[in-house]
């Protein structure tokens, strides 16, 4: 795995390689192993498309290194290529998960095992919950960024490996949903029908995974450079198709309104890439 910029992308394989990598240095964290968690996240700091400071300053994953002396400078950006010579990671996270294994089951985390066994991103894609809803609003700040009567209300997720084309083909099946009723009071109305909205909320905590401990693990759910492009994505599409659409504001604390009109809530998801 290599540093990357805009006219040398990475590839598959890299990606791979570098989740692999994410994936062991957080069961490093697991196990009480900070130094090999970090010697890893040097490795990966050089893959801004995965790791970067600031992800490493929000995500709760990383909680127990805050304190530690190297984390920080990590936080503040200040690793430089002569520090943290360029080295594959793939060998790395290949040897981490050799050590990191009877580690977690001599503490009885076999849980945690999955995190170091990426399977998970071949099955799982972009999430949705979707409420069909009288009222919905979304407050920032005190303001009321954006309002919305009949409709739905939708809080979205994006993981690693989701694709435009998967929001695409998303957006699609949300605007032809029926899940209003005709005049025989049955579910056979779609959104454009009722003269419908959308409220469409940002929402990574959809991957929040706590099998395992009282706090959860959000690695599943993609970095903001990924899931902002995709999330704005998926707000367009939506458009496009002749609907109206309010939205909150990627990553802000938000104050949401819901007003759930059945109830009817549905959970949708997406088979990621391949699988």
């Amino acid at each position: 795995m290599t540093a990357f910029d805009e006219d040398d992308p990475p590839g598959p394989h890299d990606i791979r390689h570098a989740e692999l990598a994410y994936s062991v240095a957080h069961a490093y964290v697991m196990a009480g192993e900070p130094d090999a968690a970090i010697d890893l996240l040097e490795q990966l700091v050089k893959t801004p498309w995965l790791v970067t400071p600031m992800s490493l300053r929000v995500d709760p994953v990383w909680a127990p290194l805050q304190s530690h002396p190297r984390f920080q400078r990590h936080r503040r950006g200040d690793w430089h290529e002569k520090e943290a010579p360029r080295r594959p990671a793939y060998p790395l996270a290949c040897g981490a998960l050799r050590l990191v294994y009877p580690v977690l089951r001599g503490r009885g985390s076999d849980p945690a095992i999955r995190l170091v066994n990426r399977q998970s991103f071949s099955r799982i894609g972009m999430r949705l919950v979707l409420q069909r809803v009288s009222h919905a609003s979304v407050t920032i700040a005190g303001k009321v960024a954006g309002s919305i009567e009949r409709g739905f209300c939708i809080l979205a997720g994006f993981t690693h490996t989701d694709t435009p084309a998967e929001v695409d083909l998303m957006a699609e099946k949300v605007a032809g949903l029926r899940l209003f009723a005709d005049v025989q009071d049955k579910m056979n109305l779609a959104l454009e029908d009722v003269g419908g909205a959308l409220l469409v909320i940002s929402q990574f905590t959809l991957y929040g995974d706590a099998q395992k401990g009282r706090r959860p693990s959000f690695i599943d759910a993609a970095r903001p450079e990924v899931a902002i492009p995709l999330y704005e994505r998926f707000v367009a599409q939506l458009r496009a198709r002749g609907l109206r659409v309010e939205t909150g504001e990627f990553g802000a604390m938000m104050q949401v309104e819901i007003h759930n009109d059945g109830p009817v809530t549905l959970v949708l998801e997406r088979a990621a890439s391949g699988s």
